[in-house]
């Protein structure tokens, strides 16, 4: 999955506090990937959904930048279309 440290930040709308992202935005990336949603300690944490090329990749709960808890994961190649469960530290 892709982590915070291997985007290249582009922008970013939304809530800074002590120069950090914090509470709702959205940052778009080098690529076309966009994330909408919470972060915390500027880094994707809480509700969000991540976009690549304008079609949602996955919606659902982050922590600490990576996938955790329930969420949605829609495949863009291949066979399988979603994926819908829990994550653990961005997997399956």
């Amino acid at each position: 999955m892709v982590c915070d440290d291997q985007l290249s930040e582009v922008s970013f709308k939304g809530q800074i506090l002590n120069g950090g992202k914090e509470g709702k935005g959205i940052c778009e990336y080098e690529e076309g990937i966009q994330y909408e949603g919470e972060f915390h300690s500027n880094t994707r944490h809480g509700l969000g959904s991540l976009f690549v090329n304008d079609q949602m990749l996955y919606h659902g709960f982050w922590r600490e930048g990576l996938m955790e808890g329930k969420g949605v994961l829609h495949m863009l190649e291949g066979e399988i279309e979603s994926y819908e469960g829990n994550f653990r530290e961005g997997k399956i």
